[in-house]
């Protein structure tokens, strides 16, 4: 149980059981990405923050927990208004509800909330709508 399997739990859920916003290209971390102009793309962004204590223990016994967001910031042409924005995010939330539960190779990771940010406009080019999901779980130390 590690970090990279709580990542490719949430990942996953983007991907099963069809791709979510299946008609936009993804850019994942450190993955050289070129936008194409006008045609609106996903980010995903995986950010855990600092493990802490849950359990005493030591190596294979102890258990922490860690808690984090996973990003993903969606990115439409400016001036096409906010009404795709907001569809998508609905689908999102759909995937990513509150109290669900996620697993990949035997590691467990409960979504806490999904919410949204407002939209900014981006170098007069892009506008962008940032959903945030907070989870956490539980690994070995």
């Amino acid at each position: 149980m590690s970090l990279q399997d709580i990542k490719l739990a949430l990942q996953r859920n983007w991907y099963l059981p069809t791709q979510l916003l299946s008609n936009y290209a993804v850019a994942k971390e450190n993955v050289t990405f070129t936008p194409t102009d006008n045609v609106a793309y996903v980010q995903l962004t995986f950010a855990p923050n600092q493990p802490i204590p849950h359990t005493s223990g030591r190596v294979n016994i102890g258990k922490d927990l860690v808690a984090g967001w996973y990003y993903m910031d969606l990115f439409y042409p400016s001036n096409t208004g906010d009404a795709q924005a907001a569809t998508d995010y609905e689908l999102i939330r759909a995937r990513y509800h509150s109290g669900e539960d996620l697993t990949y190779n035997g590691q467990a990771v409960r979504i806490m909330s999904c919410g949204r940010t407002s939209g900014s406009v981006l170098d007069n080019s892009w506008f962008k709508v940032r959903v945030k999901v907070m989870f956490e779980a539980q690994t070995l130390r």
